[in-house]
């Protein structure tokens, strides 16, 4: 009952939050180190999945999502988004020399990332708003972003990545950014849990420090 009271108790127990997989190793590192400074009494269990989460055979008390959220019997609250960019190992040797508009990449070996695009590339240009929209084949598709970032740093197409994954890669010049004028959607990350179960404490706590 205690840990039911939210706010007006100090945070306790187990707070078990389900990841995406790329996003849960490398994006929250520091947020998780100084709510475990903050709240000494919890302790989290940070479950790295790209599946849809199950918050009761899971026992699940939230979840991080990317992408849009339908379902109305969840509490949605926005963290951050991601910008995402065309990127391809200077190794492929099929790019074009001279690349004055994306769609000229369509003939290229693709990687997709099947969660967010499978066979078809929408993008837009950062200043114009201009739209560009192609068809692809894709050489590789995976659901996992850290699987597609591995084998395109192996020269072995191009795919559209969320711009963090890779920072390090293109200040290296593993990668690089191809059509820099140009974007694909960003995608909205979420916070979601379900709007029938009391907010205990602990969730409100990581709730507020997520914000």
């Amino acid at each position: 009952e205690e840990e039911m009271l939210g706010a007006k108790t100090s945070p306790k127990g187990v707070l078990r939050v389900q990841v995406p997989q790329a996003l849960g190793i490398g994006k929250f590192s520091n947020l998780l180190s100084k709510y475990l400074q903050n709240y000494p009494k919890v302790d989290i269990e940070w479950l790295l999945s790209d599946k849809t989460p199950d918050f009761i055979s899971d026992n699940l008390d939230c979840a991080i999502k990317v992408g849009n959220i339908d379902d109305p019997s969840l509490i949605a609250i926005k963290i951050f988004e991601l910008p995402r960019i065309i990127a391809a190992s200077r190794d492929l040797v099929s790019l074009p020399r001279k690349i004055s508009h994306p769609s000229e990449l369509k003939d290229c070996p693709w990687l997709s990332f099947k969660t967010h695009y499978l066979d078809e590339v929408s993008l837009f240009h950062i200043k114009t708003r201009e739209e560009a929209r192609f068809k692809i084949h894709s050489r590789f598709s995976t659901d996992s972003l850290l699987a597609l970032r591995e084998v395109a740093l192996q020269g072995l197409g191009l795919g559209v990545f969320s711009k963090w994954v890779i920072e390090k890669d293109l200040k290296d010049k593993r990668l690089i950014q191809l059509c820099s004028d140009w974007q694909a959607v960003s995608l909205p990350v979420y916070l979601i849990y379900p709007q029938s179960r009391l907010k205990p404490a602990k969730l409100q706590k990581f709730i507020e420090q997520l914000k």
